[in-house]
């Protein structure tokens, strides 16, 4: 059953609390992968400062097993956000010979099979399924960023190189309009139909407005000619 869209809960995600003290608010439910990703940050700080003799750091970082205990999807985000991390250190010191197309190419049947389990599952398993396809999306993430770093460039498809025009306008408009979509219907194929539809739309529209200038620069100051010297 969809949620009712109010602004409960709007305090502890405005201080990044949410998940670890209560749901997010729900008039806007991405906030809620923000909060993990700045205790993660946080806690990269403090690690940082504790191994350059910080001790204050390192009672910080005390916080986090309670951050798990609190929310145990704290950890599982973490591992993500921690292979994110690695994949850049490994990168750093050379370490991606293993990172092969092949085995990008088999990666891809992890999201794949995420997304059949969500199409696939009975209401009451939507949840676990979304987490499902979360992780799996995750790991497949990680393992395309590190090919993409060993072989030093990104795969380039026009059709999605062509998104950049309207990505903003995208990614401003898509909640609110997926909040209209399932607002009219809660039925799956919502969701296919709402995608398509917020991409066409973002596609028509994002170029003119993304090009529109709400602050103009002023016009740089026409140099004064140089005053003559007053005559001896």
């Amino acid at each position: 059953m969809r949620e009712a869209i109010s602004l409960e809960g709007f305090a502890r995600t405005a201080f990044f609390l949410n998940g670890l003290l209560g749901p997010t608010v729900s008039a806007n439910g991405p906030l809620w992968s923000l909060a993990y990703e700045v205790w993660f940050y946080i806690g990269a700080a403090l690690l940082f400062l504790g191994l350059t003799g910080k001790r204050l750091a390192w009672l910080g970082l005390a916080l986090y097993p309670v951050f798990v205990i609190a929310d145990p999807w704290f950890a599982v985000w973490g591992a993500c956000w921690l292979g994110g991390a690695a994949v850049s250190v490994l990168h750093a010191s050379g370490r991606l010979g293993w990172a092969r197309r092949r085995w990008m190419v088999a990666a891809l049947l992890l999201p794949a099979a995420g997304l059949a389990a969500i199409m696939l599952s009975p209401p009451n398993l939507v949840f676990w399924t979304t987490r499902l396809f979360q992780v799996l999306f995750c790991a497949w993430f990680i393992l395309h960023m590190a090919q993409a770093l060993n072989e030093e460039r990104l795969v380039s498809i026009k059709s999605i190189v062509a998104t950049a025009g309207f990505s903003y306008t995208l990614y401003v408009v898509h909640f609110p309009m997926l909040l209209v979509a399932y607002g009219i219907s809660e039925a799956k194929i919502a969701a296919p139909i709402a995608a398509i539809t917020i991409l066409l739309f973002a596609a028509l529209t994002g170029r003119w407005i993304e090009s529109i200038a709400l602050i103009r620069r002023p016009a740089k100051p026409v140099a004064a000619p140089p005053k003559p010297e007053p005559a001896e």
